[in-house]
């Protein structure tokens, strides 16, 4: 028998344990396909060569590739582990280490090509229904079938060189091991991990401490403070799962249910293998955080982004002339002739007074304001003499007691003999965001006293329509006329502010972070999974060495379903649960931090949770019924033959 024969006999003969690893391979292989199409599609005719866009859909390819990379060299390393009894088995027969690198470098490629053809036989297949996807989310024309003949190639050219890397790097594992330990590899124990209660409380305090500094910072402003926090998480993590689980079983043992029924043979074999528990649910609960936070956050932001456009632009078009602007009856004339008659038409017009060195400050008569508000949805106001309305473009606007007025309008009011007090604070603008940093609502008989001391004063023109986010025509008209008839002295003179086009590039980028992110996602959460998969299949050999002898002792079939069941729940939902968690705080957090919409975020955080419960729940019972038939099978072999 040469190689290449045995190499097929011993994936035939094993194909189960074959079959995972050849799974998550194709699954990985197909993700990347399956985005290649898109990537490759004739009608993204917006991805051009050296474009923003067209450079985003290749870096998120390359993300796809990277992560894949992980992912199918730690399933390879898992299913290595399973075998390496086997392969001692091999050595001491007489095979040379030179022949089993051969005979695992073409194991290894066999399955690998196996896996390229199968996902992309099943990505054409799908290719119609994925483009469908892709249409509604990059919300791009077009996008029918097509032969994706670039995809193919590339897909079959980067993953056979991945496959031949990982053939040729696998063996690697196996040279540093003599035969005897191939062989007893499954049965060393592992040390046990002692608990502490320093470790724990630190743990507890990182992630507190966590919390403090991200609602009452602005540590994740900057690059320092977001690593830092994210290296601190990573710590804690760790330190409250270790050593958190070390104290719930050292509880559960000084219970009464401790002896009740299986619980003991539960918490004994959580017990032993206590270190690789640990850390197989410390990486799950990592990636599942990952899965969760980044499919909330990316959904929610692509669903936000009217609402935070409306927060830039409060008005669908904005015109704003300086003083003096020569152009200023000419446009207002096109803009009216160009909107008038569009379904909700509105026109708000207001001045606004401001200093030529000091354009961070700005200041409007509290009629123009209340008329302006009104057109966003803001409640009018009513000043006392000597009151000021603020209204401020940072989204932590300072509070009441902390708030102090600018010089310019402290003078103001001061040489009328008043002492400027307070009504409030907002952050709904009725101009551009940040156009200027502070703007003023003061008293009618103010405003003509406030354009002399200021020195300059520029006209607000805004108007509003329906469905100024479906409708181009008017943002196409006006966008064209203005830029034609500029010139570059006039290039100060006025400014113009169009919603659509903002909501329209937006809305593109947030729904290509999405549709990348959603691939991502997809390869954490097979990838978790695969993970506690692999956990069980990798152990099965030595569990069951372990399980024959309590058998013998009169241990039933249902008791040993039980105690597989508990286990497997542990391994799958402890992680599952605590992912979750963090995700809400994460969530909470970041929504305080940006003070955004957290009533979207609760339910995209609500719905998603709710599609991944009921795919955990099915991935548990697919892995459990696996399990326990591969198990019954090792322990009550004779008794099903007989």
């Amino acid at each position: 028998m040469n190689l290449n024969k045995l190499a097929l006999n011993n994936v035939l003969r094993d194909k189960w344990t074959y079959f995972a690893y050849f799974i998550n391979s194709a699954f990985s292989v197909f993700v990347f396909f399956s985005f290649s199409v898109a990537m490759f599609h004739p009608d993204l005719s917006l991805i051009q060569n050296g474009s923003s866009l067209s450079m985003v859909m290749i870096f998120g390819n390359i993300l796809v590739y990277l992560f894949s990379f992980c992912f199918i060299s730690y399933s390879i390393r898992s299913f290595l582990r399973s075998r390496i009894k086997t392969f001692g088995l091999f050595m001491i027969t007489g095979a040379s280490k030179k022949q089993m690198n051969a005979m695992i470098f073409k194991e290894n490629m066999l399955i690998g090509t196996a896996a390229i053809i199968v996902a992309v036989i099943v990505g054409l297949v799908l290719s119609p229904l994925l483009l469908l996807v892709a249409r509604h989310i990059l919300n791009a024309d077009g996008f029918a079938m097509y032969f994706p003949l670039k995809a193919i190639l590339l897909t079959v050219v980067v993953f056979t060189i991945l496959f031949t890397m990982i053939a040729y790097v696998t063996p690697m594992f196996l040279r540093k091991q003599t035969i005897m330990q191939m062989l007893t590899a499954n049965r060393k124990g592992e040390r046990e991990i002692k608990f502490s209660m320093l470790q724990l409380l630190l743990g507890l305090v990182l992630l507190g401490g966590i919390g403090v500094v991200l609602v009452f910072t602005d540590a994740l402003s900057n690059t320092i403070g977001t690593f830092g926090c994210f290296a601190a998480f990573l710590l804690a993590l760790y330190l409250f799962y270790r050593q958190g689980f070390v104290m719930i079983l050292n509880l559960l043992r000084s219970r009464r249910l401790y002896k009740r029924k299986t619980n003991m043979l539960i918490i004994a074999e959580l017990r032993s293998k206590l270190r690789s528990n640990v850390n197989v649910m410390y990486l799950v609960t990592l990636l599942f955080t990952a899965t969760f936070l980044l499919t909330n956050m990316l959904y929610s932001v692509s669903t936000d982004v009217r609402k935070n456009v409306q927060r830039v632009f409060p008005f669908s078009y904005m015109y704003v002339s300086v003083q003096d602007n020569p152009l200023e009856s000419k446009h207002i004339e096109m803009i009216r002739t160009t909107l008038e008659g569009k379904p909700g038409y509105a026109e708000y017009t207001y001045t606004m007074a401001y200093h030529q060195d000091q354009k961070g400050v700005g200041a409007v008569s509290e009629s123009d304001y209340n008329a302006a508000a009104q057109g966003i949805g803001q409640p009018a106001i009513s000043l006392q003499p000597d009151q000021m309305f603020v209204i401020q473009s940072s989204r932590h606007a300072a509070s009441d007691q902390l708030f102090r007025p600018d010089s310019l309008i402290t003078d103001l009011y001061t040489t009328h003999g008043l002492t400027p007090s307070l009504l409030g604070i907002s952050n709904r603008s009725i101009l551009v965001e940040n156009y200027v940093r502070t703007l003023y609502v003061i008293p009618d008989n103010l405003m003509e006293r406030a354009m002399q001391s200021f020195g300059s004063y520029m006209h607000v023109f805004a108007y509003h329509i329906d469905q100024w986010d479906r409708d181009k025509e008017p943002s196409v008209i006006l966008g064209t006329k203005l830029k034609q008839e500029m010139l570059p002295a006039d290039a100060y003179a006025f400014g113009f502010f169009d919603s659509y086009n903002l909501y329209q590039v937006e809305q593109t980028g947030k729904n290509l972070m999405l549709y990348v992110g959603s691939f991502i996602s997809i390869i954490f959460f097979v990838a978790a999974s695969s993970f506690i998969y692999f956990r069980m299949m990798t152990e099965k050999e030595k569990e069951s060495l372990k399980f024959k002898g309590i058998v013998k002792l009169g241990l039933s079939r249902k008791e040993l379903s039980t105690i597989i069941s508990s286990q497997l729940a542990i391994l799958m939902f402890v992680p599952f649960l605590l992912a979750i968690i963090l995700t809400q705080a994460m969530i909470w957090l970041v929504s305080h931090e940006m003070s955004g919409p957290s009533g979207t975020y609760a339910i995209v955080a609500l719905i998603s949770t709710s599609i991944f419960l009921i795919i955990q729940i099915a991935g548990f019972l697919s892995v459990l019924s696996k399990y326990k038939n591969a198990m019954f099978k090792e322990l009550y072999l004779n008794e099903m033959s007989s």
